[in-house]
Order: C-alpha cells, then structure tokens, then sequence
C-alpha cells in the first residue's frame, strides 16, 4: 500500500528559516530612571563579541481630568517616555563590554548626583536587568512604548533588579557586579551550530 504523500506550506523553509534567525539573538537590557543600555550577541559568533546600544530617556507629563464637566472628576496623570538608541558600540571580548558598562554606570551617577556636598555618595536607585533571548524579544523591549517594568519582565526570559550607588566602586556595587558578570557570561558562551551526531 501506498504511502500517502505529505504535503508541506510552500513556505515552510522561510518560517523556519526566519524562527531560527530569531533564537540566534540574546540581548541584556539594563534600565534605570532616565537611561537604557542594551547587549546583543549573535550567537552564531563563536567570539564574545557584543553591539551595545545606549539611549537617554525623557518624560512627558500629561494631566488629564477623567470625568464630569464641572472639573470635579478623578484625576489622571499620564507619563510619555521619549528616546532613540544612540549608534552601536562593538565590544570584542568581555573585559571591553564591562568596561562600557562601568563608563556608564559612571557616567549616569555623575549626572545624576546631588551638587550638596553634604549629600555625596548617598544617590541610590533602582536598577532593571532583563534577560532577552530573541531577536523579536529584543525588538519589542526596546519600543519605548513596552518601557515599564511589567511589560518588560513578560517578554523577557528573567529579570533582576539591584541597586546602583553613588560610591560605584565600593562593596555596595558587589552584588551588580556580580549579577552582569554572569550574564554576561551566559549570552557570550551560548552558541548555535549545526546538530552533531553523536557515535
């Protein structure tokens, strides 16, 4: 008896095709209040090399009364934030991508710290790691619109928060440090290749 022939969608291999390009991408997306810095690698690169992408964030701030002509109704405060990836950076091995990374930690607490003397060193905020592993996840992170830590944390693949501190060599950095340090590791050791079969 016959076997019945299967037929395939015609583009079957471009789906295929255009899954696996997909999953070839990771990325690191680290957000604080007004900046964004992202790590991608293709992960058919057997080399740790890495484009990191940093953009300034501004705010647009919207009062809206939500009900009754009288002016009486609740009040809605609506945020709207604005900003562009500046062009990418190639970062050819760790050591240059953690380099980056503390120039921009710096960079921020610098801009970001109060002129009182009497306040040095006590600036702390918040910080959001998203891990991202596709390059469709990694598209749909960095719309501006998807830029809340709810959104973000269902696309991504893990998050971690931590705390960055005025005094950015100090103990209190520790546990960023090493937070980055294994991220980093783990979207620059994966790899994609061909399916070897084993003897």
């Amino acid at each position: 008896m016959a076997t019945p022939a299967v037929y395939l969608p015609k583009d079957i291999e471009s789906i295929i095709t255009k899954k696996k390009t997909d999953m070839e991408m990771m990325g690191l997306l680290i957000v604080l209040e007004s900046v964004d810095m992202l790590i991608e690698r293709n992960m058919k690169d057997a080399a740790h090399h890495f484009t990191i992408k940093c953009r300034n964030i501004t705010r647009t701030f919207k009062t809206e009364n939500a009900g009754g002509a009288d002016g009486n109704g609740e009040v809605n405060h609506i945020v709207t934030c604005h900003g562009d990836f500046r062009v990418p950076m190639i970062s050819r091995g760790k050591h240059c991508a953690v380099a980056l990374m503390k120039a921009f930690f710096a960079n921020y607490i610098v801009n970001n710290e109060i002129d009182d003397d009497d306040m040095d060193d006590y600036m702390e905020e918040d910080i959001g790691i998203y891990l991202l592993q596709s390059a469709s996840s990694i598209e749909e992170a960095c719309k501006i619109e998807n830029r809340n830590s709810k959104k973000l944390t269902e696309i991504s693949s893990m998050y971690c928060c931590e705390i960055i501190f005025s005094q950015l060599f100090t103990a209190h950095m520790k546990k960023l440090w090493i937070t980055l340090d294994n991220l980093v590791d783990f979207i620059g050791s994966n790899e994609l290749g061909d399916a070897r079969i084993m003897a």
